[in-house]
């Protein structure tokens, strides 16, 4: 998935109905807009957070840390976008409050119903992100 803007992406898919009922139900799509917004969020997380490799477990743990915590309000976006797509105004304000506190990788995969992550699978999306923000020029100007 590349798309000029993934918010206006999203807000498209609230009007049409079967891309509402389908888009963020899949697992393959839900995984894809992952992919895509961690790609976009390095632009706004320090080159210093990053996920290279070779890392040492410390490294990145330190990486996947600094990494949510420049790049959680994409993701607090995204999910309230889904809440909506998925569920409409049905328990919002419970949603919201789930939303708020957010803290962890793991949690963002939870609420977007991907499943469990390992540290080190976040890493390794974290890593291919950087990879896929370098090639589609997301950073440059940096």
């Amino acid at each position: 998935m590349c798309v000029p803007d993934l918010g206006q992406f999203l807000v498209r898919c609230m009007l049409v109905e079967d891309c509402r009922l389908d888009c963020l139900r899949s697992k393959p799509r839900t995984r894809a807009l992952v992919r895509e917004l961690f790609a976009r969020n390095q632009r706004w997380i320090g080159k210093q957070h990053w996920a290279l490799e070779p890392a040492s477990a410390w490294e990145s743990e330190q990486q996947v840390h600094g990494s949510f915590q420049a790049s959680q309000l994409g993701m607090k976006l995204v999910l309230l976008q889904r809440h909506f797509l998925v569920n409409g105004t049905r328990q919002l304000t419970n949603h919201l409050q789930r939303i708020q506190s957010l803290a962890s990788y793991e949690e963002f995969f939870h609420m977007m119903d991907i499943g469990e992550q390992t540290l080190m699978d976040i890493h390794a999306q974290l890593r291919q992100a950087v990879k896929d923000s370098a090639r589609r020029g997301y950073n440059e100007g940096l």
